[in-house]
């Protein structure tokens, strides 16, 4: 059998944290079975993933966060264009490993390798599951948004650390401020924008956030996006023009994939979300930020195969 590809990130919270070579470290574990690559920066992983196609890795592994992630994703499908991208493995090296929660996949880096390892040496195939993923521009992923999504990570980085236990700070952050009238940076800042799901528009103007995903977690056990999986080729989208409350009112319902029922709560799903504002807006995919200005358009991507081991 072909060996495995892996990439993996040196400046990862989990790489970091493991105070080892990572090329020694996961070479040894590999036992032969692995390609195993080292990119310091995003320049270095395109020829590595070209690479990769031309030896026809049965599988790419990754060593990184959902930043990782997303960004080798997305250079995989710009590369492989209509061919198929291979199956993904997220070795979970991330602050937040929220892609291998949607399917369980559980373990330390060195620990995931070693079993996919042991899979490949009795010519096993493990066992994976089929992803859509969201496009927009040349980027793609499974979690996108502007508003409170993007804002609620922006006052995430801010300051020292980042984890699930920050995670919780920022949401704690959100209680207090709808609760008591503290501070809450960005995180409630308003969008004045139109938003259209597949042609038809949202009947609402005035938004706190506008989510999508082909996955139902996003990120430390919520599950808001409970149509994630309801229909092959789409994602589900809300579009929350509600007051912030409302949100912090409901934190139970969305933690646990149950719909928040509020006339300004639009839930629906589709192929392609387009956003437009006369303002710039930040948005997010799978956890990394950028700013778009006037429009934003979202669409479903290829579908693609994540590892479980």
């Amino acid at each position: 059998m072909k060996k495995i590809g892996l990439i993996i990130n040196p400046h990862a919270r989990g790489i970091k944290k493991m105070n080892i070579d990572p090329l020694e470290y996961f070479t040894d574990i590999s036992e032969g079975y692995v390609d195993v690559r080292v990119t310091k920066s995003l320049a270095e992983v395109d020829p590595v993933i070209r690479e990769f196609k031309k030896l026809e890795v049965p599988c790419v592994a990754i060593a990184g966060g959902d930043g990782t992630h997303h960004h080798v994703l997305s250079h995989m499908i710009n590369i492989y264009k209509k061919d198929h991208v291979p199956p993904i493995l997220h070795l979970r090296a991330g602050t937040m490993n929220t892609q291998p929660r949607t399917i369980n996949l559980k373990g330390k880096p060195g620990e995931i390798l070693k079993r996919i390892v042991a899979i490949l040496k009795e010519n096993g195939t493990p066992k994976t599951f089929v992803r859509d993923t969201i496009r927009v521009g040349d980027g793609y992923g499974f979690i996108f948004g502007v508003g409170m999504t993007a804002n609620f990570l922006a006052e995430y980085y801010k300051g020292e650390g980042t984890g699930p236990k920050k995670a919780l700070q920022t949401i704690w952050m959100a209680v207090k401020g709808v609760a008591m009238g503290a501070e809450v940076g960005t995180l409630f800042d308003r969008l004045d924008c139109k938003v259209e799901i597949d042609g038809s528009l949202v009947p609402h103007n005035d938004f706190i956030a506008v989510i999508a995903a082909t996955v139902d977690d996003i990120g430390i056990g919520f599950k808001p996006l409970y149509r994630a999986y309801e229909k092959e080729g789409t994602f589900h989208v809300l579009s929350v023009g509600c007051e912030p409350s409302v949100i912090v009112k409901n934190l139970p319902k969305i933690k646990t994939g149950k719909p928040v029922k509020h006339p300004y709560v639009f839930d629906s799903i589709g192929k392609k979300l387009v956003i437009t504002s006369d303002k710039k807006m930040r948005y997010t995919i799978d956890g990394d930020l950028y700013e778009s200005s006037g429009k934003l358009i979202a669409e479903a991507g290829p579908a693609v195969k994540l590892v479980y081991v």
